[in-house]
């Protein structure tokens, strides 16, 4: 990080010195030093698709789920084609709570992309935290289908079922899961 600020000390305008630094830290840990770093660049180069993307990443080790879903959005504005972004910003809308917004985006990824199981069960866990458990199973279901070895989706395919009062086959879920591997599914069966 020295050589980027010697670097940054002769020259404050060189983006790419901010950028490179910004990994450095980003690399190391710091995040807040990354973020900030981010920030001078996209204050030199505010049209930049990338540096909003990564700023948002930073922003999403920070928790500072408000601040990545902005850059994210400003990202999209620049480049609609990034549709991947759509799944990262509804992870961080799902992390805050809001999950109508969280499921707008799985949805948009999932129309063009509809071969990724785990946006499926990202999706579901929107449906469940709104309460929409049938539509939450739905979505476990084709996460299933997908990938047959994907335990987070019969964990919450179990969750989904045993607030439906279907105790059976939410408990047959959660075994699964277990069986594949999935910790929170372990954890709920040795209690």
């Amino acid at each position: 990080a020295e050589s980027y600020t010697r670097a940054i000390d002769l020259d404050p305008t060189r983006t790419e010195s901010y950028i490179s630094r910004a990994h450095v830290y980003g690399s190391m840990g710091k995040h807040e030093l990354e973020v900030a770093d981010y920030d001078s660049a996209i204050t030199l180069m505010p049209h930049n698709p990338i540096f909003h993307g990564r700023r948002g990443a930073a922003l999403i080790l920070l928790k500072r789920y408000y601040e990545a879903i902005d850059d994210y959005s400003v990202l999209l504005a620049l480049k609609p084609t990034f549709l991947w972004v759509r799944v990262i910003r509804g992870d961080a809308y799902a992390a805050v709570g809001r999950n109508l917004e969280a499921i707008e985006d799985y949805s948009a990824f999932i129309n063009l992309h509809p071969e990724y199981a785990e946006t499926y069960v990202s999706r579901a866990k929107a449906w469940h935290n709104l309460g929409k458990y049938l539509e939450a199973i739905q979505d476990c279901d084709q996460a299933i289908e997908l990938t047959p070895d994907i335990g987070e989706a019969y964990y919450q395919r179990g969750l989904s079922r045993e607030k439906l009062k279907m105790a059976m086959p939410a408990v047959a879920d959660y075994r699964m899961a277990a069986q594949l591997g999935d910790q929170n599914a372990q954890k709920l069966l040795k209690k």
